[in-house]
């Protein structure tokens, strides 16, 4: 079982799921700036926060997604290309890796990422979701 130094902020893990490789993509929020084993600044309130690791834990790779506002994931899954499909909330708007503006609450966004390989996981497509 791994053990993780998280950053010097408020993170929290929200999904967890084995990948096709063994390993695993761990999906939550973090608040944090670069510390402990997060390698990348906060975009601004808490961002989107994914871990990519082997199958004994080891990170392989991170991505901080978010804008300016409040930004979490709920439920991360692999795709068959390889990438990821993240589904959670955003309170941002346009700022960071945010292209549409928030609806305000309740405001859905669904972010698709590239295959790992590729980009260490970065944003092919999202888009922004009102729920009523």
């Amino acid at each position: 079982m791994a053990e993780y130094d998280w950053g010097n902020g408020y993170d929290e893990l929200y999904s967890l799921q084995q990948t096709t490789d063994g390993g695993y993509i761990l999906g939550g929020s973090s608040g944090s700036n670069i510390s402990g084993d997060k390698s990348e600044n906060s975009l601004g309130g808490d961002d989107i926060w994914i871990v990519k690791t082997d199958r004994v834990g080891n990170i392989l790779w991170q991505n901080t997604i978010g804008g300016g506002g409040m930004d979490q994931v709920y439920s991360i899954q692999q795709t068959v290309d390889g990438g990821f499909i993240l589904g959670g909330y955003s309170h941002s708007n346009i700022s960071g890796d945010k292209t549409e503006n928030s609806m305000g609450v309740g405001s859905y966004w669904i972010v698709k990422t590239d295959t790992l390989a590729i980009s260490n996981g970065r944003i092919q497509s999202a888009v922004v979701v009102m729920i009523n």
